[in-house]
């Protein structure tokens, strides 16, 4: 299980380069999160999306419109040839095209989906749920901010 995961933050071009490089050596599946605000789902501000490979390395870029580093981030959702996988990508997917206007392209590998193909009956479906589940471990707590915004960070 990891224990820590301490993502580098993308915040330049520069560090897009890298994050580039970075998923070019990771290319054969990379797993994807993402921070939202609360509210409707067509409706929440993206606060950022973060990205996970089985090695334990990690990225996390930041929504803000007027990052340098997100500006260049869409180029990597409209490519045909990446796997994503995570879970309730559908979230994303429609976070990604009501705020940002990309539409994701490629394969998909939906961890909620799956876990309702494996076990329907099951009422929750959450990643906690379905790794207790399959896998008999706990994941660690998630972080909770102050004003539950879920911005751990504090990036804009």
């Amino acid at each position: 299980a990891i224990e820590h995961v301490d993502p580098r933050i993308a915040r330049t071009t520069a560090d897009i380069d890298d994050l580039n490089a970075w998923l070019a050596e990771h290319e054969d599946g990379v797993g994807i999160g993402w921070s939202v605000a609360p509210g409707r789902p067509l409706d929440r501000r993206l606060f950022g999306i973060a990205f996970a490979a089985a090695d334990g390395s990690a990225w996390y870029v930041s929504c803000d419109p007027s990052a340098d580093a997100f500006t260049r981030l869409p180029a990597e959702f409209v490519r045909e040839d990446r796997v994503r996988i995570g879970h309730d990508l559908k979230q994303l997917v429609s976070t990604l095209w009501s705020d940002r206007g990309v539409e994701l392209k490629g394969s998909f590998v939906d961890t909620l989906v799956a876990g309702y193909m494996v076990n329907p009956a099951l009422r929750s479906q959450t990643i906690d749920d379905l790794v207790a589940q399959h896998f008999a471990v706990e994941l660690p707590p998630k972080p909770v901010t102050p004003d539950g915004s879920g911005n751990v960070w504090g990036l804009p």
